[in-house]
């Protein structure tokens, strides 16, 4: 229900366009941690949907096969993979820093629900 607050107020204040709302998709989390990529040597937040988070976003990623979409923390863009197929579940990286603190903290702010995950389409 926050989630609705946030938007339609955003929403009423011009920030966002009418469009947005029904293509943003707020995703609640079950677990978030901090992990070290070998490969691209830097720290990166792991998620794992719930339950009704990753059954909407298998639905999202389905919807939006061969297109961008912007993944965003509070609404800052944070990635913008490309869907190439739809996204069903296990464990999902997002961002990348050289600051394992960085990445702890938005791990924490994820799994407390202080901070906002969501997807839309990208621009």
């Amino acid at each position: 229900m926050r989630i609705r607050h946030i938007f339609a107020a955003a929403l009423l204040a011009g920030l966002l366009p009418t469009h947005a709302l029904a293509d943003t998709l707020a995703l609640s989390l079950a677990e978030a941690q901090t992990v070290f990529n070998e490969a691209s040597r830097q720290w990166e937040v792991v998620i794992r949907l719930d339950d009704d988070s990753a059954k909407a976003f298998a639905r999202f990623t389905q919807a939006h096969q061969q297109q961008k979409i912007a993944v965003m923390v509070d609404g800052k863009v944070l990635v913008t993979p490309m869907i190439r197929s739809p996204i069903y579940g296990g464990p999902l990286p997002i961002g990348g820093s050289d600051s394992q603190a960085k990445s702890q903290d938005l791990a924490e702010r994820l799994q407390s629900g202080r901070s906002i995950l969501t997807v839309a389409p990208a621009e």
